[in-house]
């Protein structure tokens, strides 16, 4: 029941925070970026085996040099598989405050650093990670289509599948064509 409220006041918060947000946004594409960024909710150390394989992905197939994944893992600390690795860190309820604003390094060091591309690789509303989406100084922000959130993302993708993975190949094949020179 406290989770639902603090839910609602959360995001009637942060609507209210970041109504006025007016920021330029630069189309990039997996060939012009230099740095690409992912938020995402850690929930099992599957979804997150599917994180760092497409962190590896986005350096080896499109060279990006610059790479960071911010997951939330929505416990009160972090599991044994959640430890910040060098293009991987994470933070959790511990990190929230009472209406689900996150803090602490991870969010701070995360929310500090320009990335070219943001990717939320969340379907679901939350609201944690709606924060760093908006306190994010990325250039490009892309997520799933919805027009409850659609002025915080740059570039919104339809899609029906709830997998993670089909998600990501639809991201790929977007952000590879999108803004391309011949």
């Amino acid at each position: 029941m406290f989770e639902g409220i603090k839910r609602k006041i959360g995001l009637r918060q942060m609507r209210s925070e970041y109504k006025n947000l007016r920021r330029v946004g630069k189309v990039f594409n997996l060939s012009t970026a230099q740095s690409v960024a992912l938020i995402y909710q850690c929930d099992s150390e599957e979804k997150l085996e599917q994180v760092k394989k497409y962190v590896r992905h986005l350096k080896e197939e499109h060279g990006i040099k610059k790479l960071m994944a911010l997951g939330f893992v929505n416990e009160k600390t972090l599991p044994e598989y959640a430890k910040a690795k060098l293009d991987l860190d994470f933070f959790c309820q511990a990190d929230l405050s009472w209406n689900l604003r996150p803090s602490g390094n991870a969010v701070r060091n995360f929310c500090s650093e320009s990335y070219d591309i943001l990717i939320d690789l969340e379907k679901d509303e939350i609201v944690p990670l709606r924060h760093i989406l908006n306190k994010s100084k990325s250039r490009f922000k892309v997520g799933y289509f919805t027009e409850q959130f659609g002025n915080y993302y740059d570039f919104m993708l339809d899609v029906k599948s709830t997998e993670m993975l089909d998600y990501i190949a639809q991201v790929n094949h977007y952000l590879s064509i999108i803004n391309k020179v011949s």
